[in-house]
């Protein structure tokens, strides 16, 4: 089961799904209010991780897909997929592979520090992150999925449904953080996979664009560079650190540094996410999963 990140629809999901074993059954959806979905119900401004991943079980439930799941998660999508991990039986799900993904402790670390970027170039430009090198990066899309990304997009842009869940993230995080999911390892020894992107030029990229504008007063310049050495000094540190706790969710994961790409591994190196999903299937069927760090430069 695929869950995109804030700001993404299913569709992003396409040239990974396509690399998949093709004995492997996948399954994607978009949240409500995004891509083919219904639009968002009357309670849209409560959008957290845990009213999301409700919404998923519900899906599946109603589609008729039953448990044991692997949830493949991207971004904020992790705090969703961690959610549904929360709800249901521990072996209900199987495995997990977490691509650049959203911890409890990344809002306070990464995203409150960041927050000053938002006001001056917009919080869309950050909401959108998810999409960074998506519609730019249409080497491993079809004319097809291109079209349906595209589509996708511009409603997301009438809806926002972006905002609502970008303001919810905060509570989410929290939330998710009471759950202790790091202290009782609560994959067990089921697999867990974590991939790590390079978010920090996405960021930087924000900046640099920022920094063409005419209008930005002489305050803004010296915030701007103030974020510039946040991401310079710190961002990896902390960013390293928070992919790599999420580990911790088993006692049976690894690491993959995706050195060639940004936040959205799933445009640019999808093949690292179809091998990962491919090695957790492989293990659910008793196949034998190794635990490991791994960088992989392609």
């Amino acid at each position: 089961m695929f869950e995109a990140g804030i700001g993404a629809c299913s569709s992003c999901w396409g040239p990974v799904r396509r690399l998949l074993d093709p004995r492997i059954r996948s399954y994607c959806y978009d949240r409500a209010g995004y891509g083919r979905s219904p639009a968002a119900p009357a309670s849209t401004s409560l959008r957290t991780a845990s009213v999301l991943a409700e919404e998923l079980l519900d899906v599946l439930s109603s589609a008729g897909v039953d448990a044991p799941y692997v949830l493949v998660a991207h971004s904020f999508g992790a705090l969703v997929a961690r959610e549904v991990v929360a709800v249901l039986e521990p072996d209900d799900v199987v495995g997990l592979v977490l691509v650049d993904a959203n911890q409890e402790r990344a809002y306070q670390m990464i995203e409150e520090p960041l927050q000053p970027l938002a006001a001056l170039a917009g919080p869309r430009a950050l909401a959108l992150l998810d999409q960074s090198g998506l519609l730019a990066g249409g080497d491993h899309y079809t004319a097809d999925e291109l079209h349906r990304l595209t589509l996708d997009a511009e409603r997301e842009a009438k809806e926002n449904m972006s905002a609502i869940e970008t303001a919810c993230l905060e509570d989410s995080s929290e939330a998710l953080g009471q759950k202790g999911q790091f202290e009782t390892m609560a994959l067990g020894v089921h697999p867990v996979t974590v991939i790590r992107g390079d978010t920090k030029r996405d960021y930087q990229r924000v900046i640099a664009a920022t920094r063409k504008r005419a209008d930005l007063d002489t305050e803004a310049r010296r915030v701007l560079e103030k974020l510039h050495d946040f991401l310079e000094r710190e961002f990896d540190v902390r960013d390293n650190e928070l992919q790599r706790e999420q580990m911790r969710l088993s006692a049976n994961s690894r690491f993959v540094q995706a050195l060639e790409s940004g936040h959205a591994v799933i445009a640019t190196e999808p093949w690292l996410i179809a091998d990962e999903v491919s090695s957790v299937w492989e293990s659910c069927l008793g196949g034998g999963f190794e635990g490991s760090i791994v960088d992989i430069c392609s």
